[in-house]
This record gives structure tokens, sequence and C-alpha cells, in this order.
């Protein structure tokens, strides 16, 4: 049985590069991870700083130093502050991952 080179190994595989596959996928998995951790990092403070604004107005509402309106309209915007992060963080996660994954796919073809 013949030993196969790297060129032969490419040319029966259809294309198929293990090198570019192996290099595309790491350097996928180190991008979407980043930027997951990224997203995860900046959705989950936006969240804490919306909870602790909300029970700061709620509280003012408790001693009396706003009415409900206040406290409802302060929660809102700082609900919109988190919705507006969080979005945006998915968002630049989500096209990170994909751009990393289509150049797995470009770099696994031989």
């Amino acid at each position: 049985m013949k030993e196969l080179s790297v060129q032969e190994i490419q040319f029966v595989s259809g294309g198929f590069s293990l090198f570019g596959a192996m290099s595309g996928f790491n350097s996928f998995l180190a991008n979407a991870s980043q930027s997951f951790g990224t997203f995860a990092l900046n959705s989950g403070a936006a969240f804490a700083d919306f909870v602790a604004d909300s029970a700061a107005a709620f509280g003012d509402f408790l001693k009396g130093d706003s009415n409900w309106n206040g406290f409802a309209a302060k929660s809102a915007n700082s609900w919109d502050k988190f919705t507006d992060t969080a979005g945006k963080n998915w968002s630049e996660f989500k096209d990170n991952a994909s751009a990393g994954w289509n150049s797995f796919l470009d770099g696994a073809k031989a």
C-alpha cells in the first residue's frame, strides 16, 4: 500500500484542506469565544445597572421622594439602556461568529 503525500491527500479529499480547516476552526472558536465573552460581560453589567437603578428608584418611591410614575419612568429608561446594550453586543457577537464561520469554510477548501 502506497503512503500518500499531502498533495495526494488533498486531491483525493475532493478539495478539503485539513490544515486550513483546523486553522480556520481554531480561529472561529477563539473569535466567537471572545465575542461571546464581551456580550456576556457587557450585558451582565448593563443588567446589574438596571437592577440597581430600579431598586434606587423604588426606594425613592417608598420614601416619598418620587411618585409611581417617576419610578416607572426611571425603570423603563434603565431597561431601555440594558436592551440597547444587550442587543448591540449580541449583534456584534453574531456578526463575528458568522464571519469566523465563513473563514473556517473558506479555509477548509483546498
